[in-house]
């Protein structure tokens, strides 16, 4: 989003994108952004992981299996119109 501030107000230009993977609107990711998300998102895969943050503390790794659900997750699955 651009926004362009001055003493008339505020004006913004916005440009939608599909996030959804293999999608044909998905940007291709950028490869230096890429690069530092997962050097910065390893860290929470390790098998010795302890993040410590106000109340919240991770014990073990983000992509620990906890439950199962035969239902789906998504947000479309669950939300109702109206």
């Amino acid at each position: 989003m651009d926004l362009h501030v001055d003493d008339n107000g505020i004006a913004f230009r916005h440009a939608l994108y599909c996030l959804v993977e293999d999608h044909s609107y998905t940007l291709d990711p950028d490869p230096v952004a890429e690069r530092t998300v997962e050097s910065i998102r390893s860290q929470f895969f390790s098998d010795d992981v302890r993040f410590e943050r106000g109340n919240g503390t991770l014990e073990r790794p983000l992509d620990t299996v906890v439950r199962r659900t035969e239902t789906s997750l998504d947000r479309q699955s669950f939300l109702e119109s109206g």
